[in-house]
């Protein structure tokens, strides 16, 4: 882990040294170059935080055995694994259940082990993600934004195969540097994705269970809930997206940024072209809802294709209908 943790800081040299030259050479304001500085030092303590994990788990190692023993929108750069459009200002993932449910795993049967190989082989597809009690919207929300384009399914295929020697699916991730980390799977969250529908009241995992459960434990097999959507687009990819699209208005009283619930039509042009392009792009809801939650006279997707699970009907049109809606806060 110290070797990781030196590799880690060297590339982090590179990158930063890299970014503030282009962005002096740009006469980037200076925002700009505090920014790039402020993400250097966030990975620093990650790298920080690796080495006293990797000096902790050394000391127990050495007490084991005895001393001297030995509202926001992220566009995605491509349509197979770019990052994608998120809409928020912040963490979401409240999401269905204040109950994190990360605690409860269940093992892969042999008949789950078949269907997700067939899913991962691309001879099966697999149903839409479906949230339960783990507040993991965000990531959930973002691997169903890859599986609504052919190129975004058979990327997150790509990065899963079965190993014979582990008994295990081996997920491809990334980590903060773009390097890819391998995980192996071997069971799913009970209260997680609840999978497919199998018919008959039942359901199983899916290649999206596979996903969220090597999510959790890639960071640290600890609580999913709460997280950016930008943030699982990178660990999935390796790549990072184009700045968030917000709904904040302009400067009100003394400066301060308002919550005005509107995109310019700008934004709206990113937004859709982001669509047109097939990139993933995940919609998340946070800021100041103060004023309320409802959306007047607002139309929905009401008029589903139930015909294809996996790419159902997301057009608005005639057909669908217009009221008041709720919208969910801190939601992806």
């Amino acid at each position: 882990m110290l070797a990781e943790a030196k590799e880690a800081l060297e590339r982090l040299r590179a990158l930063v040294g890299e970014a503030l030259l282009e962005a002096v050479d740009a006469a980037a304001p200076a925002v700009l170059v505090a920014g790039v500085r402020y993400a250097a030092a966030g990975a620093a303590v990650g790298i920080r935080a690796r080495v006293s994990i990797a000096a902790m788990q050394t000391a127990a190692a050495l007490n084991a055995v005895g001393v001297g023993a030995g509202s926001r929108a992220e566009v995605g750069s491509s349509s197979a694994g770019g990052a994608g459009v998120q809409w928020d200002s912040g963490s979401v993932g409240a999401g269905k259940g204040g109950d994190d449910g990360t605690g409860d795993k269940t093992a892969f049967s042999d008949e789950d082990i078949r269907r997700l190989r067939q899913q991962a082989d691309g001879s099966a597809d697999w149903d839409p993600v479906d949230q339960a009690d783990i507040g993991d919207c965000y990531f959930l929300a973002t691997l169903d934004a890859y599986s609504l384009s052919e190129d975004g399914e058979q990327f997150l295929r790509d990065h899963v195969r079965w190993s014979e020697e582990d008994q295990a699916f081996i997920v491809t991730l990334y980590n903060f540097f773009g390097f890819p980390v391998e995980v192996k799977v071997t069971d799913y969250y009970t209260n997680g994705n609840q999978g497919d529908d199998l018919g008959g009241g039942r359901r199983g995992p899916n290649l999206m269970s596979v996903y969220e459960r090597a999510y959790g434990q890639y960071l640290g097999d600890h609580n999913l809930p709460y997280g950016m959507p930008a943030n699982a687009m990178r660990a999935i990819s390796g790549q990072y997206g184009p700045p968030v699209v917000d709904t904040r208005g302009t400067s009100g009283f003394l400066g301060a940024v308002r919550e005005d619930h509107k995109y310019t039509e700008q934004e709206w042009a990113q937004i859709e072209q982001a669509v047109q392009d097939g990139r993933p792009v995940v919609a998340g809801t946070g800021g100041d809802f103060s004023d309320g939650s409802t959306a007047s006279d607002a139309t929905a997707n009401t008029d589903t294709d139930d015909a294809d699970r996996q790419h159902p009907d997301a057009a608005i049109d005639g057909r669908d209908r217009t009221g008041d809606y709720r919208i969910v806060e801190d939601h992806a």
